[in-house]
C-alpha cells in the first residue's frame, strides 16, 4: 500500500535529512517516513553570527559552513547514535528566497490541424516546445530584473501543472483534438553560482545534496486546511514569499525583500541596541510579555516598516492577479507572529482590491500539517513550517 506522501512506501523507516537555509538561520530536521507519517526525531536551529550573509555574491562561506555543521550535529544528538553514517542519508535542501526562485508560466500554442488527434510524436514536440518557451521567458525576465545573463541560471524544476485544449482541461494531449493548447508551468531556478557553491560546501563536510526543494512544490501536500482559494505568506528573515492559489491551483509565486529581520533591525537602530537584544525584545513583544509602555513604543517603532511591508505585498499581488483576491491568508515563517501583520491584513487599506468576504488571517503551526509526528516536542512555532515542508518532497527509498 502506498502512503499519501509521493514516492514513499509504507513503513520505509529510513532516515532523511532536511536542511533549510535562510538569510539568518540554518534549520535541520532528521526524519523518517513510517506508518504513512513523517516522523521527526531530530531538530536544530542555528543563527548566523551576523545578518545578511547572502547579501553579496561573495557570501560568508565559513559562517554558513560552521552553522550547517552545528545544526546537523545537534539534530543528530536526539537520535542517540541510531545513525552510524549520517552523511549517507538523502539530503533535502531548502535555500533562501533571494537564491531559490519559483515562478508560474502561462503559455499557449495553436495547432495547424485541430481536427487531427494528437499522436505521441506531436505530443512530445509540444511538451518540449512549451517547456523551452517557459524557460526562455522566465530566464529573460529574471535576468533583466537581476542583472545576470539567462545562461547563468540553472533550472531545478520545469513541470507542466495542467493542460487545456480549447478551454477544456485534459490530463494529457495524446488522443485529443483541438486548436488552442494552454499550459500552466511551474519553474524552480537559481543562479548557477549559488548552486555550485552549496554543492561544494556540503561536499567539503562529507554530504551530497539529493534534491533542492522550493516551498511551492509541497504546499498542497502538507496542509489540512481548505486551500482551494487562499494566499500563503512565508514571512521569513529578510523576505516575504507569496503563493497565490485560486480554485485549488497555484497561479503565482513571488517575493519581496522585507521580512522579520527588517523589523528586528528597525528596533535595533531606533533604540540603539544590538540586533540580538532587538530580537529578544521582538520575541517578548510576540508573547505579550512587555509592559504596556514598552509595547506601545515598539508598536510605534515598527509602524514605518509595517507600512512598507504592506505596500510591497499589494504591489506584488497587483502584478499577479486581477483585483479580486481570495479572503483567506495563511501565514508562517519567523516574522509571521507579529500581531500588526495580522491586523493590517484584516483591517488595512486594500484600496482597489476586492474580497468576496472580509479577509481572514490564520497562523499555521506544525501540529496542523498532515501526517506529522514530532517526537522532539520542539516544533511548536510557525518558524519551522518551511523546514517541515521540505520533508514532503517525493523521495525514492
Amino acid at each position: 500500500m502506498e502512503t499519501n506522501i509521493p514516492g514513499v512506501k509504507k513503513d520505509s523507516g529510513k532516515y532523511c535529512l532536511a536542511v533549510d537555509i535562510s538569510n539568518e538561520t540554518v534549520k535541520t530536521l532528521i526524519f523518517k517516513r513510517k506508518d504513512e507519517k513523517i516522523v521527526i526525531d531530530g531538530v536544530s536551529i542555528q543563527f548566523f553570527e551576523r545578518f545578511g550573509v547572502f547579501d553579496t555574491i561573495n557570501f560568508g562561506r565559513e559562517v554558513i559552513t560552521k552553522n550547517i555543521i552545528k545544526a546537523i550535529a545537534e539534530a543528530y544528538q536526539n537520535l542517540g547514535g541510531e545513525i552510524s553514517k549520517p552523511e549517507k542519508l538523502p539530503l533535502l535542501l531548502g535555500l533562501p528566497a533571494n537564491i531559490s526562485k519559483g515562478r508560474i508560466f502561462f503559455g499557449t500554442l495553436k495547432r495547424n490541424n485541430p481536427k487531427i488527434e494528437i499522436q505521441e510524436k506531436e505530443e512530445k514536440e509540444i511538451y518540449k516546445r512549451i517547456l523551452k518557451e517557459s524557460q526562455k521567458e522566465i530566464s529573460e525576465n529574471f535576468a533583466q530584473s537581476y542583472g545576470i545573463l539567462p545562461e547563468d541560471l540553472e533550472f531545478l524544476t520545469l513541470e507542466i501543472l495542467d493542460i487545456k485544449i480549447d478551454g477544456y482541461e485534459v490530463p494529457y494531449l495524446r488522443g485529443f483534438k483541438g486548436k488552442e493548447l494552454s499550459f500552466r508551468v511551474m519553474a524552480i531556478f537559481s543562479p548557477k553560482y549559488y548552486i555550485e557553491e552549496f554543492k561544494k560546501i556540503f561536499k567539503n563536510i562529507g554530504f551530497e545534496i539529493f534534491k533542492i526543494i522550493h516551498l511551492a512544490q509541497n504546499l498542497k501536500l502538507a496542509f489540512k486546511e481548505d486551500i482551494s482559494d487562499c494566499i500563503f505568506l512565508d514571512i521569513n528573515d529578510n523576505f516575504t514569499q507569496i503563493f497565490l492559489i485560486k480554485e485549488g491551483k497555484l497561479i503565482s509565486i513571488s517575493e519581496f525583500e522585507i521580512g522579520g529581520g527588517n523589523f528586528t533591525r528597525t528596533i535595533s537602530q531606533v533604540l540603539g541596541i544590538t540586533e540580538k537584544a532587538a530580537q529578544n525584545l521582538k520575541e517578548k513583544y510576540f508573547k505579550k510579555a512587555l509592559s504596556e509602555e514598552v509595547r506601545k513604543r515598539v508598536k510605534e517603532i515598527i509602524k514605518t516598516t509595517l507600512d512598507e511591508w504592506f505596500f510591497n505585498l499589494k504591489f506584488k499581488l497587483k502584478e499577479a492577479i486581477e483585483l479580486s483576491l481570495p479572503s483567506n491568508f495563511f501565514l508562517f515563517g519567523s516574522g509571521s507572529q507579529l500581531p500588526e501583520i495580522q491586523e493590517i491584513l484584516e483591517t488595512g487599506e486594500w484600496e482597489e482590491f476586492v474580497f468576496i468576504q472580509e479577509p481572514k488571517v490564520k497562523l499555521i503551526y506544525p501540529k496542523e500539517l498532515k501526517n506529522i509526528e514530532d517526537t522532539t516536542n520542539i516544533l511548536n512555532t510557525p518558524q519551522f513550517i518551511s523546514t517541515i515542508l521540505i520533508s514532503y518532497a517525493p523521495l525514492e527509498i
